[in-house]
């Protein structure tokens, strides 16, 4: 019989906390280098830029519409929203926070 493991099998659930904490930081820290990288090609004004090894397109500003639930409930009632209401199953997901540190100390 074979037994299959995780890769993370023989780390603690604190452990596995402060991982997944420190990868959502540097992802983060990541996303904000690469939002001003974005913003950089559009200050100047630039269509497409290649590279060695990738190419951006710049995609202009544009309107998009949103439904506001909230007034079309308030206006029609939640038993007439209801009836267009869609449901779908989400998968579960980890929400990771900064601990609270003892300023204190």
């Amino acid at each position: 019989m074979t037994v299959e493991t995780s890769q993370f099998h023989n780390i603690t659930a604190a452990d596995l906390a402060d991982m997944h904490g420190r990868l959502g930081a540097e992802i983060a820290e990541l996303e904000a280098r690469r939002k001003a990288i974005a913003d950089e090609l559009i200050a100047r004004g630039i269509q497409q830029a290649e590279g060695d090894l990738f190419e951006s397109t710049i995609i202009g500003e544009t309107m998009v519409a949103n439904i506001d639930r909230k007034a079309i409930e308030r206006d029609m009632g939640e038993s007439w929203i209801v009836r267009y209401l869609r449901w779908s199953k989400r998968c579960a997901s980890v929400r990771t926070v900064p601990r609270a540190t003892d300023l204190a100390a």
